[in-house]
């Protein structure tokens, strides 16, 4: 298996050399590769979009399964040309929603299928519940797949996210899921340039932009949720063998201090990223050096 990367922005001629890498390794066996995020507006649809281009422009056989483009036109702009899976349509209710094929796609001769939203849950009528299991069933049938996801749906992170965004998250993935992936790329942006995309309207309406700061997309929420994703990488490489040693969360508790509550918090979240917690008791203004 190949290592996680972090890198996002990717130059140009590496681009079409990792094309062309993926080209090669399509010959030998299909691959899934997940660009894991961490923020609505992160950039995993330009990423989707980007790489499938690239694909196809190196001789490839690419077709869009599920795409979220929101409307946007630079993602529209990235979409056109490209196939796409003819969507098939399911009723809920008095209305009727499109949802990704996986008959249609298996039936295409299409080498290469871009899965947005892995998380999402199916609507009635298909072959399995959730969308990863779609991407799964493909790359069992010899395609492969580029899809993505944020990563507060993780299985092991998704309570933790909760307590950090303030809303639950009903779309869960199992964290076996990117253990299985033959590549696991994170799609890391810094809060600053989430907090830029928002004010230019590249994530919600204009008038939706306050609420939005003060929900979701708080600077500590992202900052909180960018530290669950370097820290799901960095779990996904130790998994392929490439990290020896595990690293320590440490919380130093005042001794006067009655921190149940405190360190009820701190677990959760070394838990969440998968840190060993080291309890450290401290005297009365021990810390005060640090102040």
């Amino acid at each position: 298996m190949r290592a996680a990367s972090k890198r996002l922005d990717v130059p140009p001629d590496d681009r079409r050399s990792r094309a062309e890498e993926i080209l090669r390794d399509l010959g030998a066996q299909p691959r899934l590769t997940v660009y894991l995020g961490y923020s609505p507006g992160g950039g995993k649809s330009h990423r989707l979009l980007t790489e499938a281009r690239a694909l196809r422009d190196n001789g490839a056989r690419v077709a869009l399964g599920w795409i979220e483009t929101k409307g946007r036109a630079d993602l529209e702009a990235l979409a056109e040309g490209l196939v796409r899976v003819a969507p098939r349509s399911a009723r809920v209710g008095e209305s009727t929603f499109l949802d990704f094929d996986l008959d249609a796609a298996l039936a295409s001769d299409a080498q290469v299928f871009v899965l947005d939203e892995l998380a999402h849950t199916n609507l009635a009528g298909g072959k399995h519940v959730k969308r990863w299991e779609d991407a799964l069933a493909l790359r069992a049938a010899g395609r492969s797949v580029l899809g993505a996801f944020n990563v507060q749906h993780m299985e092991n992170m998704a309570h933790a996210a909760e307590a950090i965004i303030g809303f639950p998250i009903r779309e869960i993935i199992p964290t076996s899921f990117l253990r299985v992936a033959d590549q696991v790329v994170a799609v890391d942006v810094s809060p600053e340039q989430v907090e830029a995309r928002l004010h230019a309207g590249l994530i919600v309406r204009p008038e939706d932009v306050e609420r939005a700061l003060q929900g979701p997309i708080r600077p500590q929420t992202l900052r909180a949720l960018r530290a669950m994703l370097l820290r799901t990488i960095d779990d996904v490489a130790r998994a392929r063998g490439e990290a020896a040693q595990t690293p320590v969360a440490v919380a130093f508790v005042p001794r006067d201090l009655d921190v149940a509550g405190v360190v009820a918090h701190v677990a959760a979240f070394a838990d969440a990223m998968n840190l060993a917690l080291e309890i450290v008791p401290l005297e009365h203004g021990a810390l005060g050096v640090l102040e």
